[in-house]
Order: C-alpha cells, then structure tokens, then sequence
C-alpha cells in the first residue's frame, strides 16, 4: 500500500468538515494583512479598537493562518463567489473608513 495519493483519485474525494466545539463561536476580526515567502503566504486577522485616538491605531492579531501557495487561489475562487452571493441577496458592500 502507498502512502502517495493519485492527483486524479485525490479531486473525486470529499471533505467533511468538523468544528469543534471550542471553535465554534469564532473570533472577530476587523483587519487583515496578507504576507508571503517563496513557501507560504500568511493571513493576520486582528482586532482595533475603534474608541482608540493612538496614532497609529493598534491591531492586534487574533489569529494567524500559514497556507501553502497551492491553496490561495480555490480561497480567493471562494471568496470571490461568497462575496458575489452576498451582493445578490444584500446590496453591495461599503467600506467603511
């Protein structure tokens, strides 16, 4: 038996995603940032408080996602079409400076 995985048999096979129970509440996040090296790319979500009159206004990171490079573009594919669902039912988004 082989440990590799045939690119073809891998695409047929389907997730099923579990959160457990300590996760299921979430963390919100008011900015993100998004870096890379030549291996990964990393997404800081992080929190400001809006009552703050720092200059700069501090962020703090509430989690940190690394992904392969692999992945980003089915994540910006999802995104995109989340975002489009979005609009049709809500109305466009408006940034909020």
């Amino acid at each position: 038996m082989s440990d590799r995985i045939d690119v073809s048999e891998e695409a047929s096979r389907t997730v099923s995603v579990r959160v457990p129970a300590e996760n299921r509440h979430g963390t919100y996040a008011n900015v993100s940032l998004v870096s890379h090296s030549g291996h990964e790319f990393t997404i800081d979500f992080c929190q400001t408080e809006p009552a703050s009159t720092a200059d700069p206004i501090p962020a703090y990171v509430v989690s940190r996602l690394h992904l392969p490079p692999t992945l980003i573009p089915s994540l910006i594919s999802a995104l995109q079409g989340n975002v489009n669902a979005y609009q049709q039912q809500f109305g466009p988004i408006v940034e909020v400076h």
